[in-house]
C-alpha cells in the first residue's frame, strides 16, 4: 500500500521524474525518489552499502543535480543527471575517497596521468592529494562531458587538463555513440556510428607531455593489457609509481612491468559478471608497482 501511494503521490510532480518509472520495482527507488525529490536524505540508511559516513549532501535544483563529499577538509562535488548516474558517482566516491583505492600511489606534486577518468573523480583525489598535474583521459563522450562539469564545479580547470581520448597499444579512430550513457565500468567499444575518438599510446602521452618520475594511474576496463604490453620500456620507466585496477587476472602484466625494473605487488582476484560486460567473467583487483 505504502509503495502504491508513493507512485500516486510523486507521479506528475515533475516532467523529469518519468526517468524514475524504472524504479516502480523496488520501494529501497521510491524512498530514495522521495528523500531527493524532497531535499532529505539520511545517507547513514539509505547508502549504508557503500559505508558513506564521509557522504556530506545530496541537493537537487530543478534540473541540476549535485553530490558533495567531504575529504581532507576539503568539500567535492560531483553532478549526476538520472539515478543511473547517482549510483555510479556513489560508487566512485566509495571506492576513491573512502576505500582509497589510489592511496598507495605517492602523487604530491607529482605530474598524474589518469587512463579512464569517468567523472574525473580520481583526477579530483589526485589534484586534492598535491598532484602538480593531472592529465586525464576519458574515451566516452558521456562520461567526459561529466568530467568536465565536475572539473569546473570543483575549480580544477587549471589543474586538471581533459582529453576526450582512448589510450590503448596502437593509434587509430573508433566511433563511439555520443548520446551512450556510459559509467564507471563500461568497456571500451567501436559502436561503428557516432563522435569519433582517436586513441593514443603511452609513448605518445609521454612524449608530448615530457614526462618523467610522474605517476600512473590506470581503471580501464580491460585495455589496461595492450597498452602496457606496447608500451617501450622507456615509457614504463618515465613513471616512478604505475597503479592498476586490473580486471581480467594479473599475471601478465605483473611480468611486463617486472621486467621493466618495477617492484610490484598485487592484491588477489575477485569474480565479477555484470551488464556492462555482457556477463563476461571478471577477476579483478589491484596492482601497485615503484620504481
Amino acid at each position: 500500500m505504502l509503495r502504491s501511494n508513493l507512485k500516486y503521490l510523486f507521479w506528475g510532480l515533475d516532467e523529469k521524474t518519468k526517468e524514475f518509472s524504472t524504479l516502480i520495482s523496488t520501494f529501497d527507488g521510491w524512498q530514495r525518489f522521495a528523500l531527493l525529490r524532497f531535499g532529505l536524505l539520511d545517507s547513514a540508511v539509505l547508502y549504508s552499502r557503500y559505508k558513506l559516513s564521509a557522504l556530506r549532501s545530496i541537493s537537487v535544483s530543478g534540473s541540476k543535480k549535485s553530490i558533495s563529499v567531504s575529504y581532507s577538509r576539503k568539500t567535492i562535488g560531483f553532478y549526476f543527471e538520472n539515478t543511473v548516474q547517482l549510483d555510479n558517482a556513489m560508487r566512485n566516491i566509495y571506492e576513491v575517497f573512502v576505500t582509497e583505492q589510489w592511496s598507495p600511489l605517492r602523487v604530491n606534486g607529482k605530474v598524474v596521468v589518469d587512463v579512464g577518468a569517468n567523472n574525473a573523480d580520481s583526477s579530483l583525489y589526485f589534484a586534492v592529494k598535491g598532484a602538480k598535474q593531472v592529465y586525464a583521459y576519458e574515451p566516452y563522450p558521456y562520461s567526459f562531458r561529466l568530467a568536465a562539469k565536475n572539473v569546473s564545479l570543483n575549480g580544477m580547470g587549471k589543474m586538471i587538463k581533459l582529453n576526450n581520448e582512448a589510450v590503448l597499444g596502437s593509434e587509430k579512430t573508433i566511433a563511439i555513440d555520443a548520446g551512450y550513457e556510459s559509467v564507471s565500468n563500461t568497456l571500451l567499444r567501436d559502436f561503428g556510428h557516432g563522435k569519433r575518438i582517436k586513441t593514443v599510446t603511452l609513448d605518445r602521452i609521454v612524449g608530448k607531455y615530457g614526462l618523467r618520475n610522474a605517476v600512473l594511474k590506470m581503471d580501464c576496463e580491460g585495455s589496461e593489457y595492450e597498452i602496457i604490453a606496447n608500451a617501450k620500456e622507456s615509457s614504463l620507466r618515465s613513471f616512478d609509481e604505475i597503479g592498476i585496477e586490473y580486471h581480467f587476472g594479473y599475471a601478465k602484466l605483473v611480468s611486463r612491468l617486472k621486467k621493466a625494473g618495477f617492484r610490484v605487488r598485487y592484491t588477489e582476484p575477485k569474480i565479477s559478471r555484470h551488464s556492462e560486460t555482457n556477463g563476461l567473467k571478471m577477476e579483478y583487483g589491484m596492482i601497485y608497482a615503484y620504481r
